[in-house]
């Protein structure tokens, strides 16, 4: 493996051939390779001249270098595209070697278990650039994260260089040359990469970190670590003995040897049986180890030469429960007993879960006895309440039932209420759920033995109350339903409809089957009208429908039974009734198809947007014909007005009438028009759904008939209430409408979040329409702003978005005074984090108005006294921002915006002046007032006053100004 040392001057090499090349091409260099952060934080600008500060990012921050010229590279880093000094970065290929997974583990966004992690599978290649502790900062696909370093490994197929171990440590120090083991016994050591303490440190390693030392001195260690060489005081570190355990009178194993699995999070390892010994390491989840001794919850471990302490509850073993053994003696292993013939009436079984835990009482706030791995054999003596009385070798526990399957008598163990699976009922699904936990048992208080990834293959065996209990490559457990996809189309396991099953019709244009009985679920089919399914069952409104052997949910109103429906009318049509045929729509929700012209005879349920054909009718009733079948429906309940089908590409007056239908419901975001646009397309979506539609974006004939036909529903938004902190697609709509209204001026704060700005559109909403100015968007705001009569914001007022700067009158203000004017004063007497940009800018002429007369001393910072950046430094820093120290730092620092000329000047923008004849133009400095003043602490008055900037010395000797707040 290339080590990481060794890479440092390879890097420097590069940065020197890069110069050269940049110096022979002036054009950039268009390369893309990652690169990170070298140390403190790396300032990202704008444009390629540097001068347009945007942020920051941090040490060991991974980006993309998309190209680079001039000492200055354009780069990429969450999707976000800046320039920054190519000096401030280090190429990831320069410095880091390759590395491999080992154990899945996971990848932070900082080195803390605390930040967010992602899932690193084994076998996974990185690029391992710097290890710092027992993290490791590694790259893969141009993304940077932390992992634990125990968790990586050199690739097999790289060679490591041999090290030189004398040729970098003291020659006159007495080198001795020898490889072995050690453990870091301080609370931390730095490691340097000389033998030096005055030369660069390259990380940290934690307590019990374990190196390997090739060469030491009276002072110094060589060491390695991952494939990279460093040097660390001798003195931080224990060498362990030639068995591989730190130095200390450690029990001699015995003869008697059980293969365990770390299987507990936290399986520390001590030189002694107790949690206060010293520390030697933490092993991962999936190492293996020999037990050799247990005692007391301490078992006595042995993992590739190394020896030491873990506690039993970390472990699991291979073969055989972990379970109490007589005391060592001198440490020997225990002998293992010998094994008793099955208990009476016991039945064989078979842990199919991958680890089970075992209790002394079926409770899990028990002591834990143990844990069995996947293929161990036990003998189940009951069951009761989810829990199963097992035994092994003569020791005796609790375990959960879902973790064991009968080794031949007994069904495979399934939800409660739920069929044993068979062969014939073994549902083929693929996880499409981004969020497929696996658990013990249906509960997601239950164990958790993993995460599936999206697109992974698994054989249901039965389901039951949201919850699949599943095969995948022999490991059981159980799953959400809502996070798989049957093969065959639907998810619900049934090869046949069961017996009693009462078929029935669908009586709308398309009906929608879900996953789950909630119209949020997954759609998982659309059954057209007329479809006969087989309907298992009935609740709240749902029906558990099957068809072809595929099962879901349904709305109950978009179905009619099958053999049941209405007979024929025996009422005569003939007689008192219009004859007439024609086209209609149902627009009112729950109405009805009756056998008769009276509402007390047999009936069946009509959808809203519904077409029927009417064949006779009178000024109550209507003789049609829905599907096949002939009744009476109500005339109130029915349109039958022609529209034109609009939809993308249509204008004129018939979408203007459209969209003011579907702003006055709260469909519609924008100002009606005459265009069909995205914004009319998506109402005519949220109307569809809200009425039980097929949501097209169409608006059709039968849309504009619910639409128009006096009962169409109202959206949800309307009857909502949202106020600061308020989040999600609701609000995105009412900063769309707030948009559209000119209460808002820019898209980028149509962001979903309810905060200030949209705080104060809402108010200056309600001051505008008569409301009160509450900033919370209740009912009565909501209806008000998705009415045609809501009034736009008037001219001459600002948008909410736009902070707007008013210039003061200069009042009775003097030049060079002491006292200010009460129409330049500021009145912004406190500060919160909370304020908008403008009130901090008025504290901060608070704050320096305070000051006015108090003397001007060369290099003060105050409070008694200042000089002039003394003065500009304090009185911002009381709103947390830091300026440069001296007036030639300030006035060129390209962190804030370049004012050029006095007549661009705003109320709290910083000013700087060309004094004194040099090299520079900045040589003194200021706060601007407003009306032609500023505030300054000033050497010539020789104390703080407020002096004239629209004439005279100031003018003359201006040379721009510095926004801080654009």
């Amino acid at each position: 493996m290339k080590m990481y040392l060794r890479r440092t001057e390879k890097l420097l090499a590069l940065l020197l051939v890069m110069a050269l090349m940049l110096c022979a091409a002036p054009a950039a260099v268009a390369e893309s390779f990652s690169a990170f952060v070298k140390s403190g934080s790396m300032s990202v600008y704008s444009d390629a001249a540097l001068t347009n500060r945007i942020g920051s990012l941090g040490q060991y921050t991974v980006v993309t270098v998309l190209e680079y010229a001039g000492g200055v590279a354009r780069i990429q880093a969450g999707g976000n595209t800046g320039y920054a000094r190519v000096s401030d970065m280090d190429a990831v290929e320069a410095v880091a070697v390759k590395g491999v997974v080992t154990t899945a583990t996971r990848a932070y966004q900082s080195p803390s278990t605390s930040s967010a992690s992602v899932g690193l599978p084994a076998g996974t290649q990185v690029n391992v650039i710097k290890i710092v502790g027992r993290w490791a900062l590694i790259e893969r696909g141009g993304i940077g994260a932390f992992t634990n370093v125990s968790c990586l490994s050199p690739l097999s197929s790289m060679t490591t260089p041999t090290p030189e171990p004398t040729a970098a440590l003291p020659s006159g120090g007495g080198v001795t040359v020898e490889t072995f083991t050690a453990a870091v016994s301080a609370a931390s050591a730095e490691v340097y990469r000389q033998a030096d303490e005055f030369s660069d440190v390259l990380g940290t390693l934690s307590n019990g970190t374990e190196v390997t030392v090739t060469a030491y001195t009276a002072d110094w260690a060589q060491i390695e670590l991952f494939g990279s060489t460093g040097y660390v005081r001798i003195s931080d570190l224990t060498r362990e003995t030639s068995s591989g355990s730190a130095e200390q009178n450690t029990p001699t194993a015995g003869s008697s040897v059980v293969p365990a699995t770390v299987t507990g999070s936290n399986a520390r390892v001590y030189a002694s049986a107790s949690a206060s010994g010293k520390y030697l390491g933490t092993m991962v989840i999936g190492t293996a180890v020999n037990v050799l001794a247990i005692q007391n919850g301490w078992a006595y471990i042995e993992m590739s030469g190394h020896y030491g302490f873990c506690e039993v509850a970390q472990l699991t073993a291979n073969s055989a429960m972990v379970t109490a053994a007589p005391a060592p003696t001198a440490a020997p292993a225990p002998t293992a007993a010998p094994t008793p013939a099955a208990p009476a009436n016991s039945i064989p079984g078979t842990v199919v879960a991958a680890s089970v835990l075992v209790y002394q009482q079926p409770k899990t706030s028990s002591k834990c006895l143990g844990g069995l791995t996947k293929g161990a054999q036990v003998n189940v003596l009951a069951i009761q309440g989810g829990w199963a009385y097992i035994e092994l070798a003569g020791n005796y526990g609790f375990c959960q039932v879902s973790a064991l399957q009968p080794t031949s008598a007994l069904a495979t163990p399934e939800p409660t209420a739920t069929p044993a699976p068979t062969e014939s009922t073994v549902i083929p699904a693929t996880v499409t759920g981004s969020d497929a936990r696996v658990y013990a048992s249906a509960s997601t208080s239950g164990k958790y033995l993993g995460t599936m990834v999206v697109g992974t293959a698994v054989n249901v065996l039965a389901a039951q109350n949201g919850w699949a209990y599943i095969e995948m490559s022999g490991h059981y457990g159980y799953c959400q339903l809502s996070q798989l996809t049957a093969n065959s189309e639907l998810n619900t396991p049934a090869p046949t409809a069961p017996a009693g099953s009462i078929p029935g019709k669908v009586t709308v244009t398309s009906l929608s089957v879900y996953q789950q009985p909630n119209t949020s679920a997954k759609v998982v089919a659309a059954l057209p009208m007329n479809t006969v399914v087989n309907v298992i069952a009935i609740q709240n409104g749902w029906a558990y429908v099957e068809l072809s052997g595929n099962y879901g949910f349904c709305l109950v109103s978009g179905l009619t039974p099958a053999t049941s429906a209405s007979p024929e009318p025996t009422t005569d049509p003939s007689t008192g009734y219009v004859k007439e045929t024609f086209s209609a729509t149902v627009v009112v929700s729950g109405a009805k198809l009756y056998a008769e012209p009276d509402t007390g005879s047999q009936s069946q349920s009509l959808s809203m947007g519904a077409n029927v054909t009417v064949n006779a009718y009178t000024s109550e009733w209507a003789y049609v014909d829905f599907a096949g079948t002939k009744g009476f429906v109500k005339v109130s309940a029915l349109n039958r007005n022609e529209y034109a089908t609009l939809g993308s590409g249509s204008s004129g007056s018939n979408v203007n009438l459209l969209e003011k239908a579907l702003l006055a419901l709260g469909y519609f975001d924008a100002q009606p028009g005459t265009t069909y646009s995205s914004f009319t397309e998506n109402a005519v979506k949220r109307f569809q759904a809200a009425c039980g539609m097929t949501a097209t974006g169409t608006a059709d004939q039968a849309t504009q008939r619910v639409l128009y036909g006096g009962s169409a529903p109202a959206c949800s938004l309307l009857s909502g209430s949202y106020a600061a902190g308020s989040k999600g697609d609701s609000v995105t709509r009412i900063q769309t409408r707030l948009l559209a209204l000119g209460y808002l001026s820019k898209a980028s704060s149509v962001d979903g979040d309810f905060g200030t700005k949209t705080q104060n559109a809402v108010k200056l909403f309600q001051s505008c329409n008569g409301l009160t100015a509450s900033g919370t968007a209740d009912s009565a705001t909501l209806k008000k702003m998705y009415s045609t009569s809501a009034a736009s914001l008037p001219s001459g007022k600002t948008p909410a978005d736009v902070s707007t700067v008013v210039d003061p009158s200069p009042g009775d203000q003097k030049n060079n005074s002491t006292t200010i004017s009460s129409t330049l004063a500021s009145k912004t007497t406190t500060y919160s984090s909370g304020m908008s940009n403008a009130e901090k800018l008025e504290y901060v002429i608070y704050v320096g108005q305070n000051q006015l007369g108090k003397p001007y001393v060369y290099g003060a910072n105050g409070t008694s006294s200042y000089d002039c950046t003394g003065f500009t430094c304090y009185c911002f820093k009381q709103i947390g921002i830091t300026l440069p120290r001296t007036a030639v730092n300030q006035g060129y620092s390209n962190t804030y915006t370049k004012i050029g000329s006095v007549s661009e000047l705003r109320r709290g923008d910083l000013v700087y002046f060309n004094t004194i004849s040099d090299g520079d133009l900045s040589d003194h400095a200021g706060i601007y007032l407003g009306a032609g003043y500023f505030i300054h602490a000033s050497s010539g008055q020789g104390k703080v006053v407020v002096s004239s900037l629209a004439s005279g010395y100031y003018n003359q000797v201006f040379s721009w100004g510095r926004r801080v707040f654009n």
